[in-house]
C-alpha cells in the first residue's frame, strides 16, 4: 500500500516545497506561542480553571 501511494509523489520540486512550506509554518507557530509577550495570556489562561471551581463554590 506504501508503494502504491508512493508512486503518484514523482515531482521532487513540490515534495521540497511543501516540506519547507510545513516547516516554516512549525517554526512560526513554536515561536509564536514562545514569544514573551504571550507570558501573561497564558497565565490568565492558566488560571481560569481555578476562577470556575472558585464560582461554583460560591
Amino acid at each position: 500500500m506504501k508503494q502504491e501511494a508512493l508512486k503518484y509523489f514523482t515531482n521532487i520540486n513540490l515534495i521540497a516545497f511543501a516540506f519547507f512550506l510545513f516547516l516554516i509554518t512549525f517554526i512560526g507557530i513554536v515561536f509564536w506561542t514562545l514569544r514573551r509577550s504571550a507570558k501573561s495570556q497564558y497565565e490568565e489562561l492558566g488560571r481560569a480553571p481555578l476562577r470556575e471551581e472558585a464560582n461554583r463554590g460560591k
